[in-house]
């Protein structure tokens, strides 16, 4: 059953329709008060209804009947005493500390569980036995306490945050306690049980609700969760408000964050203005930020790190470069370390990353590579450093763009895995194979290596931009022993095109003849590459060759369509002229708008009316677009489609298109006023209509006019 917001449960209660008051009392999101009110009736609230009383009478269920205790009905209280107050085998006490004890022996036993009991009915079933109606806000309290210490399960520990009687202070209790606090903290608030405002002034727990808090923004940001960016802007509010960039003040706060502060945030806050401990106390311990599977997780992720992002942008680099240039050395590690584990790089601002390079040492360096390269701002700014440790990480990551990798290679600044290192996470390669973009070192024997490495099963483009390299450098002996030369066990063999075309030049020891032969094949699979689907081959050409040739590509598609199979690869790449870079657009709209929109206005519209919104690979473009003044929001509001995913994108992602759900609104407005015909006729049209909103607007009014 979906969540209600309170303020719809209050109008249901208020209904002189008696099926409305029976829906709102019988919903699992009513609150025991909300019930007693209903059953006390009086002044703005409707008698009680026959069909109420009827399904009171009915019930056994204790969430239902528990209200009906101290109401002015005295045959229905007796009824809901006997039922509440019965005991049996099922029957649930009233302690806290019992029910506790309660619950855990009520949980199911393996033979259930091999059973298929589904167990989101069975742990409702156990709280729907407990009158938690009853219970006071110091008895809740006490429970969640005695919960905490001992969790019982996942789904029971959100069904007792999320309960309706459930007070703030004990549900944030329960979230802390909760393996998965971040989703416990997200269901909290989309029930609306725990609220931005409360977590941000009253709630206690600082330290760890940071923690959390610091990991559901990640997620929001992963996932475009709509209920977190109102806390995340209270709490940002409080830390620009209270530390400003007092070094000092941002120290204490680290100090006051592993020790556990128990207090609210604005406590927390408050307490940095007293004097730090001489040491830093030890940093908790986390999971491999590296082997993480969850974004964001609160174990992997620096919460102090994420408060500093939260600071005014100018003061986020002036507070890192005072911290480590006036602290010991000891405590200057400790704040890189806390860098490196922002949980979401995109957070980090430019300035603030340039004052950590500025003060990292190698190590951190290369681990910051290792885990925080993923903003495309920071990975250009590490690339640019020419650090042999960051190069090194960055050789053997997944995701870093061939052509930066090949460029490192290249250059020769990097190491092999494990010489020059003691930090697990800069050992990227162990026994592994060496990366493919070490094709481009100036070592012919690394060349030679990748060549001969079999678990990279390199294409013939790959072996023969070995070769050509491996004739380059001076090498034509080591090309012909892998082309012509017999493979020793568990290395790789050649093509048999790059053996009959390299043959004869290779066995005469021709370098000149060999260079041409493997240029002219070159050519060769690349038209037939571009010209003809063939799996991944194509995107092999733009890793060997590291500036990818415009004018050949121009030459090769004159007069014909740019290929499907081809248009996302080619949108990739930099520097496209304008004419093919709307060829590319046209070829397959949905997986080339989000490189090609951004190039200019003209592209940018162009994809506007090419590209469907639930077809488009993302919608970062549509924001990249508005930031960078390449669309206006008012150009999406009326040109995007279909109508009901552009209504569905300004829901999912309010904080991220704010401006461009100010403008649906206004176009909502001045388009006509949605009389009740009007919205339902749009609320059915919607899901199915494939044109722009204006289209829809005008086809929901037409439906709704009478017939004349």
């Amino acid at each position: 059953m979906k969540h209600i917001p309170v303020d719809v449960l209050d109008a249901l209660a208020r209904s002189t329709e008696p099926a409305a008051v029976v829906a709102g009392y019988a919903h699992p999101d009513a609150s025991t008060a909300l019930r007693r009110r209903i059953l006390a009736g009086g002044p703005g609230t409707p008698p009680v209804p026959a069909e109420l009383r009827e399904l009171l009478y009915a019930t056994s269920a204790v969430p239902l009947l528990a209200p009906a205790l101290h109401g002015q009905d005295r045959d229905l209280a007796a009824h809901a005493a006997a039922v509440v107050d019965s005991t049996g085998p099922n029957s649930a006490p009233r302690e806290p500390a019992d029910v506790y004890t309660w619950l855990r022996s009520g949980r199911r036993t393996p033979d259930e569980e091999a059973d298929g009991q589904d167990e989101e009915k069975a742990v409702q079933d156990l709280l729907d036995s407990v009158a938690f109606g009853l219970w006071t806000a110091g008895e809740w309290n006490d429970f969640a306490a005695r919960y905490a210490a001992q969790p019982i399960a996942s789904m029971m520990t959100w069904r007792l945050l999320t309960h309706p009687d459930c007070p703030p202070a004990a549900a944030v209790t329960l979230m802390l306690a909760c393996d998965d606090g971040t989703s416990a903290l997200l269901h909290g608030l989309v029930t609306g049980r725990l609220t931005p405002e409360y977590l941000a002034t009253e709630a206690s727990g600082a330290a760890g609700l940071v923690s959390v808090l610091c990991a559901a923004a990640v997620r929001a940001r992963a996932y475009s969760e709509p209920t977190v960016p109102a806390a995340v802007d209270a709490v940002r509010a409080a830390v620009r408000a209270e530390l400003g960039a007092d070094p000092e003040r941002w120290r204490a706060l680290l100090a006051l964050l592993r020790t556990g502060y128990s207090g609210s945030l604005p406590e927390l806050l408050r307490a940095t203005a007293d004097p730090a401990p001489a040491r830093l106390p030890a940093a908790p311990k986390r999971r491999d930020p590296e082997a993480d599977t969850h974004p964001g997780d609160a174990r992997t992720g620096s919460s102090w790190t994420w408060l500093l992002t939260l600071a005014e942008p100018a003061h986020q680099g002036r507070v890192v470069r005072a911290l480590t240039a006036r602290l010991s050395d000891a405590d200057r590690q400790e704040i890189l370390a806390e860098i490196c584990l922002c949980g979401d790089p995109r957070m980090l601002s430019d300035d603030l990353v340039e004052a950590f390079l500025a003060s990292a040492d190698a190590r951190h360096r290369a681990r910051f590579a290792a885990l925080r390269w993923h903003r495309p701002q920071t990975l250009a700014r590490l690339a640019a450093l020419d650090d042999t440790a960051v190069n090194s990480v960055l050789l053997n990551k997944p995701g870093i763009p061939a052509a930066m990798k090949g460029r490192i290679a290249h250059s020769g600044w990097f190491t092999l895995p494990g010489t020059d290192a003691d930090d697990p996470v800069v050992r990227q390669y162990g026994g592994a194979a060496l990366p493919k973009a070490l094709i481009h070192a100036p070592d012919a024997h690394l060349v030679y290596g990748v060549l001969g490495t079999s678990a990279h099963s390199l294409c013939a483009t790959y072996q023969v931009a070995g070769c050509r390299r491996l004739i380059a450098l001076g090498r034509l002996d080591l090309a012909a022993d892998f082309v012509l030369g017999e493979p020793a066990a568990n290395t790789a063999r050649p093509h048999n095109i790059v053996v009959t075309t390299l043959r004869e030049p290779l066995g005469a020891g021709d370098a000149a003849a060999a260079e041409d032969a493997a240029r002219a094949l070159v050519e060769s699979l690349f038209a037939t590459h571009l010209l003809t689907p063939t799996g991944s081959e194509l995107t092999c050409h733009f890793e060997v060759d590291l500036d990818p040739d415009w004018p050949r590509i121009a030459r090769l598609l004159a007069g014909r369509p740019v290929p499907q199979h081809a248009a996302a690869t080619l949108a990739a790449l930099p520097g496209a002229p304008d004419h093919l870079a709307r060829a590319i657009l046209e070829a397959d709209p949905a997986q080339t708008a989000r490189h090609i929109a951004v190039l200019s206005p003209e592209l940018a519209s162009a994809a506007l009316d090419l590209v469907s919104l639930e077809g488009a690979r993302g919608t970062d473009w549509i924001r990249d677009c508005i930031e960078q003044g390449l669309l206006t929001a008012e150009d999406v509001a009326t040109r995007a489609w279909p109508a009901g995913a552009l209504l569905g994108l300004c829901f999912r992602q309010p904080d991220t298109f704010a401006n461009l759900s100010g403008h649906v609104r206004d176009l909502i407005a001045r388009h006509s006023p949605l009389a009740g015909e009007t919205t339902a006729i749009l609320a059915q049209l919607a899901p199915e209509f494939t044109g722009t909103l204006p289209e829809l607007l005008a086809t929901a009014s037409a439906a709704a006019e009478p017939v004349r």
